[in-house]
C-alpha cells in the first residue's frame, strides 16, 4: 500500500496517532510516561505548535494538533525520536519502539475538532481502564472539566468555547459531552488522509494538487522552503556574538572554549526549527554534542538568573 501524501499547512488541525512496535507497550510504567509528557511539552514549544488534546494509552498515543507553520513531520520525527533514545536508554534495549511512521489525519476543523477531542479522551473509557475520561491520570481530559490546572503546553479554549462562554459552565458541559462516549468518525476518512465536510475536501483538494505540482516543479520540499520565516543558524551566530560582544567565526570554529557556542546551539535550536542533528552539521559536531550543550545550557541558566536573562532575550529577539 502506498504511503498516504503528507499535507502540512499553518493552521491545519491534524489527529496524530502512533503504535508500539508489533503492538508492543511504548509505555512500561507511570515512569515512562512522564518522560513522553515531558518531551512532548518541549516539542510543542520549539516547533510552536497548538496541542489541543492528547492521551497516553498502553502501547500508542493520540494527539489532536494544529500546526502554526508547515512542520508536522519535522515535529514527530523530534518527539519519536527522542522518546524512543530514552525509552531504549532505561529499559536498556536497542532497536525500533514505534511502528513505522506515525499516522496523522488532516481534519476538518469546523466538523471535527470537537468529536474528535471526545474520541481521544474516551480511549481509557473504550479499554476499560477507567469509568470517566477525567480519571484518567495521562490525558488532557482531567483539565478539560477543571479537575486538573491547563499545562502550558495544552490549549484548551478552542474546544470549550463550544461550550459556553464562561469556563466553568463550559468545563461542566463538555465533562456531560464525554459522558455521551464517541466511536470516532473514522468510516468518514478520505484517501486515509482528509476527514471533512464535502466542501472542505474539494478546498483540500485544490491545496494538494497544488502540493503536488509545487514537488514536481522543484527539487526543494515547500515544507522546508515554508520553514524559511524561521531564524537561520548563521543568523542566530550574528545575533548571540553581537549580544556577547565576540567574532561569530569564535563560535562557529570546532573547539572554541567558553560556553557561547554551547549558547548559540542552544539557541538555534529553541528558535530555528531544526533537529539536533541537523543543528549539528551546521556546527560540525554530532547531534550528541548538540544536546549536551543544550543539557549545559539549561543547567547553568537555572542556576545563574543573568544567563537565563541573556539566554531568553536573544530568543524572544529572534523569534520577533
Amino acid at each position: 500500500m502506498a504511503r498516504p501524501l503528507r499535507v502540512e499547512f499553518e493552521g491545519g488541525f491534524y489527529h496524530v496517532t502512533a503504535r508500539g512496535n508489533q503492538r508492543q507497550p511504548i509505555y512500561r510504567d507511570d515512569a515512562d510516561r512522564p518522560i513522553f509528557v515531558g518531551l512532548l511539552a518541549k516539542v510543542v514549544e520549539q516547533f510552536e505548535l497548538r496541542l489541543h488534546a492528547y492521551v497516553l494509552m498502553r502501547n500508542h498515543y493520540h494527539l489532536l494538533i494544529e500546526l502554526t507553520e508547515p512542520n508536522l513531520s519535522r515535529a514527530m520525527r523530534q518527539l519519536n525520536g527522542t522518546y524512543t533514545q530514552a525509552f531504549n536508554r532505561r529499559h536498556r534495549r536497542v532497536g525500533h519502539l514505534l511502528q513505522g511512521r506515525y499516522k496523522a489525519i488532516l481534519i476538518d476543523r469546523d466538523a471535527y475538532l470537537v468529536e474528535l477531542s471526545r474520541y481521544i479522551h474516551q480511549n481509557p473509557v473504550r479499554v476499560g481502564d477507567v469509568q470517566k475520561a477525567a480519571e484518567h491520570p495521562w490525558s488532557s481530559a482531567a483539565a478539560y472539566v477543571g479537575k486538573r490546572p491547563v499545562p502550558p503546553f495544552l490549549v484548551v479554549e478552542e474546544v470549550l468555547r463550544q461550550f459556553g462562554r464562561r469556563r466553568r459552565e463550559a468545563a461542566r458541559r463538555y465533562a456531560e459531552f464525554l459522558q455521551e462516549g464517541s466511536q470516532g468518525p473514522w468510516k468518514k476518512v478520505t484517501a486515509q488522509t482528509l476527514l471533512g465536510g464535502a466542501n472542505w475536501l474539494k478546498r483540500m483538494q485544490v491545496r494538494i494538487e497544488r502540493e503536488l505540482e509545487l514537488r514536481e516543479s522543484d527539487t526543494e520540499v515547500p515544507a522546508v522552503r515554508a520553514l524559511r520565516r524561521r531564524p537561520t543558524v548563521k543568523a542566530v551566530v550574528a545575533s548571540v556574538a553581537r549580544r556577547l560582544g565576540v567574532d561569530p567565526e569564535a563560535i562557529m570554529r570546532k573547539g572554541a572554549r567558553g560556553t557561547r557556542r554551547e549558547v548559540a546551539m542552544y539557541v538555534a535550536w529553541r528558535v530555528c526549527g531544526l533537529t539536533q542533528r541537523e543543528i549539528g552539521g551546521c556546527f560540525g559536531v554530532s547531534g550528541y554534542a548538540v544536546s549536551r550543550a543544550i543539557a549545559l545550557v539549561t543547567r547553568e541558566a537555572q542556576a545563574e538568573p543573568r544567563s537565563a536573562h541573556i539566554v531568553n532575550s536573544l530568543i524572544t529577539s529572534l523569534k520577533t
